[in-house]
């Protein structure tokens, strides 16, 4: 898919595993072996999207030496240090200029899913879409925020950790428009969450419902749930 470039958000510290796992970037945490990341990498390389772009803030020297013992074939891969910690919405402004496609997807280097990206654009092609963001129905929303939309999957609310019971939340997978990322201001840091929040009424948002389970690593006990996820939704790479 050459009219989509992805950025994979990786700057985080980390906190919740830290005690686990201590002194190693969350994305590079091994599982079955490998770096999460890689398997990432090959879900998009398998999906027709090479260009990719690690955004870092923190561990910057673990992500050069991944990068530089672990080549994927058919992967163009950059490494973009944030200059400061500029928030998950900064950093893809930072990383814009670096973007030479027409769509941008954007991910968490802790989360994936056996979706179908090429679906997902399909959909925000069709939409007419500046940002569409992946939803999956859990139980229950504490931990991620909730998300509301209407019958025809256009963005209602994106709600903060600030409540309980069963909902769609954000699962990590979200598409913008190149154009709508070259227009961001980086005068202060901000979170992908405000950003969207903040142009529900001046953007076209939709939603993508994706059937598929996801997995983030952001928990020991997700953690220690991610070697299981990865085999049984044949996400595993050689």
């Amino acid at each position: 898919m050459d009219q989509i470039s992805t950025i994979i958000l990786a700057g985080g510290k980390g906190l919740r595993l830290k005690k686990l796992i201590p002194n190693i970037a969350k994305p590079l945490v091994l599982i079955l072996d490998k770096p999460f990341i890689s398997y990432i990498i090959k879900q998009l390389i398998k999906q027709g999207i090479n260009d990719i772009i690690i955004s870092v803030f923190n561990h910057v020297e673990q992500f050069e030496v991944y990068i530089n013992s672990n080549p994927i074939e058919g992967a163009n891969l950059y490494l973009i240090k944030e200059p400061f910690e500029l928030g998950t919405g900064g950093a893809i402004a930072y990383c814009a200029n670096k973007i030479n496609s027409r769509y941008t997807l954007i991910m968490n280097g802790d989360t994936i899913s056996n979706i179908d990206i090429q679906l997902m654009l399909n959909d925000h092609i069709k939409n007419n879409a500046d940002i569409s963001i992946s939803v999956s129905y859990v139980k229950d929303v504490s931990r991620y925020g909730s998300v509301s939309f209407d019958e025809d999957n256009k963005l209602v609310s994106f709600n903060e950790k600030l409540e309980n019971g069963e909902g769609f939340v954000n699962n990590g997978y979200i598409i913008m428009n190149t154009i709508f990322l070259d227009n961001l201001s980086m005068k202060e840091p901000f979170s992908i969450n405000s950003l969207i929040s903040n142009n529900i009424r001046l953007k076209n948002i939709y939603t993508f419902v994706n059937h598929n389970p996801f997995i983030d690593i952001g928990t020991p006990l997700d953690y220690k749930k991610a070697q299981t996820f990865i085999l049984d939704n044949n996400l595993f790479c050689n």
